[in-house]
């Protein structure tokens, strides 16, 4: 295993050491300015989110429009679990882990089914999936309806142990995404993205491979919309099930590169930085200027900033 370990950082030496950078840079900005930290939590959130979301459509080429299920249903069920069990005094964002596991069950059950259709339907499929959950959870009283769930009574806010969390689950992440670009988990996804057809015939089981790279990144979002939802200390439907949310990690995905290591680092941090300054700056057109860019990546950069690096400095792949 160390073996396989060492390998993998060899071959894959300039995405570490870039990942590495960008780690202790976020530790400094956050002990140097701690004045940014609710800025510097949500790019992290961003990152975690675009790495989630690649691990399914960027290695398998499954265009999910409805990953953000998994992060609504992971900040519920985090909510839900401390309102029961705030009384053992258990840290707050532990019971993130038990809404990643959700968030990965219901991945697994959901999976099963729309993972065998492909392409316009599948995206048709995740999106439909998304709302029926809103409007689901929206009529249930036992999950606050339509008001949500207010968590003040059983935690605090604190945006500092959020930080702390999330830039661990993001170095995770960032370490998953690693090990499977170089894992036979992960050439099987990539079989899947060139030929699905072809990669069954040579006897990869495809089916088992989508479902747990779905999963898996089920699981990443679920403990990222629980650790949000701690740090808002309130959960509703209309801040954790927004699609445009789950365009936004789409778009910073193919920005930097689908299924690459570094891709969605690259992509989270200048579609972060872009919305923040249009957002501020020229509010009105906001979504236009996404819009642009979405259609700009598409004519353009199919293959992100990664692709055309990789064209350019081989050395580099």
């Amino acid at each position: 295993m160390f073996r396989h370990i060492k390998e993998m950082i060899y071959l894959n030496k300039t995405d570490v050491l870039i990942l590495i950078i960008f780690e202790i840079i976020t530790i400094i900005l956050f002990i140097e300015f701690p004045v940014f930290t609710p800025v510097l939590f949500i790019m992290l959130e961003y990152l975690v989110l675009t790495y989630s979301i690649n691990m399914i459509t960027g290695f398998t080429g499954y265009v999910d429009f409805g990953h953000i299920v998994f992060y609504g249903i992971g900040a519920y069920a985090t909510a839900v679990a401390i309102e029961n069990f705030y009384m053992l005094q258990i840290n707050p964002y532990i019971f993130s882990i038990i809404g990643g596991i959700i968030a990965s069950a219901f991945a697994l059950l959901i999976g099963t089914p729309i993972l065998k259709v492909r392409g316009a339907y599948f995206a048709i499929a995740t999106l439909g999936m998304n709302e029926a959950m809103k409007v689901l959870i929206s009529n249930t009283a036992a999950l606050g309806g339509s008001y949500g769930i207010p968590l003040a009574r059983y935690v605090k806010y604190d945006p500092i142990s959020s930080y702390i969390s999330m830039w661990i689950l993001l170095l995770i992440t960032m370490v998953m995404t690693l090990y499977i670009s170089n894992s036979k988990f992960g050439y099987g996804l990539r079989s899947i993205y060139e030929n699905e057809d072809a990669a069954e015939a040579l006897g990869v089981n495809t089916r088992l491979y989508k479902l747990s790279a779905y999963a898996l990144s089920a699981f990443i979002a679920g403990i990222a919309g629980g650790i949000s939802g701690i740090l808002h200390v309130y959960i509703s439907t209309e801040g954790y099930f927004d699609v445009t949310y789950n365009v936004k990690m789409l778009v910073a995905m193919m920005l930097g590169g689908q299924g690459t290591i570094i891709g969605p680092l690259i992509g989270g941090i200048i579609l972060y930085t872009i919305e923040y300054t249009t957002l501020v700056s020229f509010a009105n057109i906001h979504p236009i200027i996404f819009g642009v860019l979405l259609i700009g990546l598409v004519l353009f950069m199919p293959r992100g900033i990664m692709g055309v690096i990789a064209r350019k400095f081989r050395f580099l792949r």
